[in-house]
C-alpha cells in the first residue's frame, strides 16, 4: 500500500454576494462619474457663457444661479473626490453597509448636483419668456 499525497485545498472562490456588492457598487461609480461629468460640461463650458449674458441683460438672478456661480467649481470638485474615495472603498471593503452607504450618498450626491447645475443654469433664460417670468413693473 503507497501513501498517495494529500491534494492541498483549492482557494475558496468569493462569494456570490461579495460579487454581487461589488458589482452594484462599480455601477453606482460608473452613475456617478457620468453625473459628474454631466456636471462638468455645465460648469466649465456654459456656466461662463451664460454669466456674460446674465450681466450683459441685467436679469435678477435667484440665489440658486449665484450660488453656481459662485461656488459651482468647488462644489464638484468635492463630488469628483467623493466618487474617488466610494470607487476605494468599493475595492477595499466590498460588500460592507458603509461601502454601500457611502457609494449611495455619492450617487445621489452626484445625480442631485447634475439636476442643480442645469436648473440653476437656465431657470433665469426660462424666466425670461412671455408669460412664464414673473412680471416686472
Amino acid at each position: 500500500m503507497t501513501d498517495d499525497p494529500v491534494p492541498s485545498p483549492t482557494p475558496a472562490a468569493p462569494a456570490a454576494r461579495e460579487i454581487n456588492a461589488i458589482m452594484t457598487s462599480n455601477v453606482s461609480a460608473f452613475v456617478s462619474a457620468l453625473a459628474l461629468l454631466y456636471s462638468a460640461d455645465y460648469i466649465l463650458v456654459w456656466l461662463p457663457r451664460f454669466e456674460d449674458v446674465y450681466k450683459s441683460v441685467n436679469v435678477n438672478l435667484p440665489l440658486a444661479t449665484r450660488l453656481i456661480f459662485d461656488y459651482g467649481l468647488a462644489v464638484w470638485a468635492v463630488m469628483v473626490l467623493g466618487t474617488i474615495i466610494s470607487y476605494v472603498e468599493i475595492h477595499r471593503r466590498p460588500g460592507q453597509r458603509r461601502t454601500v452607504a457611502i457609494s449611495v450618498i455619492v450617487v445621489i450626491g452626484a445625480v442631485s448636483l447634475a439636476a442643480f447645475v442645469r436648473h440653476a443654469t437656465l431657470a433665469p433664460v426660462i424666466g425670461l419668456f412671455q408669460g412664464i417670468g414673473v412680471q416686472q413693473q
